[in-house]
Parts: C-alpha cells; structure tokens; sequence
C-alpha cells in the first residue's frame, strides 16, 4: 500500500534544485564550480534522510558498475553515429555540448568525483527516487524521477544535454531499482563519466 501523503520535504527539494540549476546554466563560465556548490547544498538537504548503509560490499558492486557503464557508453557511442547521420544539425548539438563541458582540469575532475556525482547519486536516486518509490508504483516513481531532472536540464537549453540526461537518469534509475545501492549507481556513473569525458571521448 503506498502512501497518500503530501511528501513537503521532497517538494521543497525539488524547489531548491530548480532554482539551483536555474542559476547555474546562466553563469556558464563557472558552470562546473556553481554546479558542484549546488550539487553539495543538495546533498546536505537530503543526506540525513537517505539509507547510506552498505548492502553490498565495495566489490560486489564493482563489478556490475564496470559493466553498466561500458553498457550505457556504448549506447552513448551509437546515438553519438546515429545523429551523425541524421539532418536538423543534431550532431552540432552534440559537439557544441561537448566543447562547454568537457574539461581536462584536474580540480574539475575532483570536484566531480568528490562532490557533483555523490551529489548526484545521494539527491536524484537515494532522496528523489527513494520517496517517490514510497508514493506510487516503482515504474512510475523511475519515469517522474527521469521527467524531473530532464525538465531542470532543459533550462541549459542544449538539446544534447537534454537528451543524455534523459536516457543516463533513466538507466541508473533502472540499475538502482534492480539493484538498490548508491555506491554502485556511483561508482557507474564516475566510470561512465571518464570513459565519455577523458579515456574514450566521443567527440
């Protein structure tokens, strides 16, 4: 039986993070700094109620993290021809998100791996996805969660960055109803990062 309630909490948490990315993708210059400052502010509003106990060890999750990520950068890779391929100048999209976001800065790479993804993982799976998941049915709780982040990435206006945020949120989403453990989903997304940003960059 799911709960009827109002959740406040996590409609307080969804007003702030709209507001925060508002405000990031309008200070594109420092987008990576803002970013990871709103990624920490939304990690301190929801940490204390999300279950960070292990339920899975480190390499017990290794393993499928590896494997998911390799999965969803392959599919990445196969979009990335498709639209290559395609007309309404999608590929330009693409390369135009590419060149804002990609970066070889190591205190941004830091920043990603200690505050953005952990931000990322902890607010949208283990605080966003957890309540929804206590409101309605599981498949339902993945595709509102999906729509929310999408809805706030449109606010950088790239359809590239839309459209990957869509189809990234939606496998972790997945991964973290088959397999509940935010160490997995992270360890996922970091590796899945690096591939696409730095080892085997796309573009």
């Amino acid at each position: 039986m799911k709960s009827s309630k109002i959740d406040l909490k996590l409609i307080i948490g969804l007003i702030i993070s709209a507001i925060l990315i508002f405000i990031t993708f309008n200070y594109t210059e420092s987008f990576w700094y803002i970013y990871g400052a709103s990624m920490l502010f939304l990690l301190s509003f929801s940490i204390f109620t999300v279950d960070l106990k292990k339920r899975y060890s480190f390499f017990g999750g290794l393993i499928p993290a590896i494997f998911s990520s390799v999965v969803l950068y392959i599919i990445f890779y196969l979009g990335a021809l498709l639209l290559k391929i395609l007309p309404f100048g999608l590929d330009k999209s693409v390369r135009a998100a590419f060149s804002t976001f990609a970066t070889d800065s190591w205190p941004i790479w830091l920043l990603l791996i200690v505050a953005i993804i952990p931000g990322e993982e902890i607010f949208w799976r283990g605080f966003v996805l957890n309540r929804l998941l206590k409101l309605v049915k599981p498949w339902l709780a993945i595709v509102i969660s999906t729509a929310l982040i999408t809805i706030l990435i449109s606010f950088s206006d790239s359809f590239a960055l839309i459209i990957s945020t869509l189809i990234a949120n939606l496998f972790w989403n997945l991964l973290y109803l088959y397999r509940p453990s935010l160490l997995m989903t992270y360890l996922s997304h970091v590796l899945f990062i690096f591939l696409l940003l730095s080892l085997l960059p796309i573009y």
